[in-house]
């Protein structure tokens, strides 16, 4: 069931796979197509698309006995595929409601893992000048339970998304998950 929320959220998130927020800033409308195709090659979408599929469909989330089977490489490309697809889709605050801690306690360890350590960095900063805990995060969906406004003025949410997208742009993360994903062929070969 999770599994196919994810598919879904996935599949409306990766039209452009850029986060909500900055839809529009990426909007196929703005660029000529050229400029759309060049966009699209610099960040691999379609590569980055198949990866995505290719790990979420082999592997169970954290907490589950499934998950606990495959390798380190491919439970943390999951981990920070999961976190990289919630911050696109609506930002650490989605993540943190949608994940909770069970997600949250395993980020900056597969961020790390995967060479992303600018962003282990950026999430770990965040969440200690915040003064986040595992146990806030547990209340989110009891105490929010539609996401409302107030939810996302809780903490400086934004400030995180706009950090996160400046790395993302600027180190072409999408290009770091494939190239980790190269060294790592167990990715795509489910072990």
């Amino acid at each position: 069931m999770i599994r196919s929320l994810i598919l879904c959220l996935l599949l409306v998130s990766l039209v452009f796979s850029v986060p909500a927020k900055q839809a529009e800033s990426f909007s196929e409308s703005q660029y000529s197509t050229m400029e759309w195709e060049e966009m699209m090659e610099k960040y691999r979408y379609d590569e980055y698309e198949a990866l995505y599929f290719a790990v979420i469909e082999q592997c169970g989330e954290p907490g589950t006995p499934d998950f606990l089977t495959h390798s380190k490489s491919v439970q943390s490309m999951f981990v920070a595929l999961m976190f990289d697809m919630e911050i696109q889709n609506g930002g650490i605050a989605q993540f943190f409601w949608n994940d909770g801690s069970a997600y949250a306690t395993l980020v900056p360890g597969a961020l790390r893992e995967i060479g992303l350590e600018d962003v282990a960095a950026l999430y770990e900063r965040f969440v200690q000048e915040n003064n986040i805990t595992l146990e806030e995060i547990d209340t989110y969906r009891e105490r929010f339970p539609m996401m409302e406004e107030g939810f996302y003025e809780y903490h400086p949410f934004d400030d995180f998304d706009e950090a996160y997208i400046k790395i993302w742009k600027e180190t072409n993360i999408n290009a770091r998950f494939l190239d980790y994903a190269a060294k790592h062929p167990e990715i795509h070969n489910g072990q």
